[in-house]
């Protein structure tokens, strides 16, 4: 998030970059992050993320031991009728030698964040 301003509770604030996405699953309204966070920059105690009534507007990725995924950034922004958009900048594997970058955005209602005993 960007701005400096009340930012949800579910939120991650201090960010999820180099977290590696482990799965990603869309199932009716509700969006699946398993995260493993352990190498991340800043917050390493983010297990999972559900978004509740989620539409996506990008294609969700797919990672698999040969084409991993990692979470480089993410932009939080707060939409009328009570909706967050997230847009998250993903790294999805190499193509000729080049990081190749795609974005996942998703508008959702509200986000339940999964921890690690901390």
């Amino acid at each position: 998030m960007k701005e400096k301003r009340k930012c949800p509770c579910w939120y991650w604030l201090k960010g999820l970059h180099d977290a590696k996405i482990l799965e990603a699953s869309m199932q009716d309204d509700t969006l699946v992050l398993r995260i493993d966070s352990r190498n991340a920059m800043y917050d390493n105690f983010v297990e999972q993320i559900v978004f509740l009534d989620a539409r996506l507007k990008t294609p969700l990725p797919a990672p698999t031991k040969r084409k991993p995924v990692y979470w480089l950034s993410d932009e939080l922004t707060e939409l009328p009728f009570e909706q967050w958009k997230l847009h998250i900048q993903l790294e999805t594997g190499f193509s000729r030698g080049k990081a190749v970058e795609q974005p996942l955005i998703v508008v959702f209602q509200s986000a339940i964040t999964t921890r690690t005993n901390v």
